[in-house]
């Protein structure tokens, strides 16, 4: 189960999409392109719920469409698009620790419906969102027995 442990630990995580751990100071030439990305990153972090345009990220950055996607690429590993997918299923995965729809979370998450939603969140975690709520309550419930003993 190590989607499942993975997804626990990016809803655990809150808002923190990405880490690296290579020394980014040796990429020949990217250093230059480090502040752009940064802001693009902020930028897909504060819309993620909207419909986030491609042209907004290049004017953000400065970049043409194939330097956006080649740095995102080369430094995440993932195109813009794929980081703004990542971002709002770790949000989604937090979200669902509350009371909300399922539904509701996959709208807030800027998912134009459930099923978009349910369809990307089981790629990424591993297991439809309901799921995911169930393994949740289930988890909690064991835990209050546990504290109970």
């Amino acid at each position: 189960m190590p989607n499942l442990q993975a997804a626990d630990h990016r809803a655990r995580k809150g808002r923190r999409l990405i880490g690296i751990s290579r020394d980014l100071g040796q990429r020949g030439g990217l250093e230059s392109q480090y502040e752009p990305l940064r802001l693009a990153l902020e930028y897909l972090s504060t819309h993620y719920a909207e419909n986030v345009r491609m042209q907004t990220l290049l004017d953000i950055t400065g970049f043409s469409l194939s330097k956006l996607e080649r740095s995102f690429r080369k430094v995440f590993q993932m195109t813009p698009q794929q980081v703004l997918t990542r971002l709002r299923i770790q949000i989604a995965l937090h979200l669902l620790h509350g009371k909300d729809s399922v539904a509701s979370i996959g709208q807030a998450c800027g998912f134009s419906d459930q099923s978009a939603f349910t369809r990307k969140f089981k790629a990424e975690v591993g297991m439809a969102p309901r799921q995911y709520r169930a393994l949740i309550a289930e988890r909690a419930q064991a835990a209050e027995a546990d504290a109970g003993d």
